[in-house]
């Protein structure tokens, strides 16, 4: 149906059916066997003509986008198919605790007791079910100000996953779960840095202001100038090994 004549009458031309007019619907139109109908058939035979029941055209698209639409579907089926299959079979690895003897620390006792860890990157995100029994005792953001728990990298979640390495305790467990958590949001989204001086102040914080006896930099960079006396990162981190951290 055509939007806006509902209800009326179209006439289909005899030598192209195609071509529809708007007739009064009392019109007797052309007789029947212009249509290839009996003669016979009623004057009005005209109205039950295929041409005046216009119909919507099936959707057409492209060969090669019902290619690229078959091809995206069965990329999405087997993508799930084959995680599953390779979450199965890989073996869980911890490669990394294995060469450093930490799990054997660990059976020994030693899980970070009393050790009270500052890390400075993007933040944490402390919703989170491994870091769920974290013990976070301060976090500061010196990018944004405050001191509600977050991570600035939205993208990447850099300082979660730094905080995991270390205190996780969940479906995967950290070199140390039960340190005394500090954190120092210094870095922003995606790990850029608001200035180095936020990543300074923050070195400073963790061991003057927190009393950490670890300070964890995953971090780089290149200054734009480089003093003969030292950067403010320098000269920050030169300040809490001085003084035991």
């Amino acid at each position: 149906m055509i939007p806006g004549l509902k209800g009326v009458e179209l006439l289909p031309e005899p030598e192209e059916p195609r071509m529809l007019s708007v007739v009064d619907e009392d019109a007797p139109g052309y007789p029947a066997e212009a249509y290839g109908m009996p003669p016979e058939k009623d004057p009005q035979g005209w109205k039950d003509a295929d041409a005046i029941k216009p119909r919507r055209p099936p959707l057409y698209l492209p060969w090669g986008l019902w290619f690229v639409i078959g091809c995206s579907v069965m990329v999405l089926i087997g993508y799930t198919t084959l995680v599953g299959f390779v979450e199965e079979i890989l073996p869980d690895s911890e490669w990394a605790y294995e060469s450093t003897g930490i799990r054997e620390l660990q059976s020994e006792g030693l899980t970070g007791d009393g050790v009270r860890v500052c890390i400075v990157d993007t933040g944490i995100e402390m919703g989170h079910p491994d870091l769920k029994n974290a013990n976070l005792v301060a976090f500061k953001d010196f990018i944004d100000g405050g001191d509600s728990p977050h991570d600035n990298d939205l993208t990447q979640s850099h300082g979660t996953m730094m905080a995991g390495i270390l205190v996780a305790n969940g479906s995967f467990l950290g070199g140390a779960p039960n340190v005394e958590l500090v954190v120092a949001a210094a870095l922003g989204s995606e790990g850029s840095s608001g200035s180095e001086l936020a990543v300074s102040e923050a070195i400073e914080w963790c061991w003057a202001t927190m009393g950490s006896d670890i300070i964890s930099l995953s971090l780089g960079g290149k200054p734009d100038v480089i003093s003969s006396f030292g950067s403010s990162t320098e000269r920050a981190v030169d300040a809490a090994l001085d003084n035991g951290a």
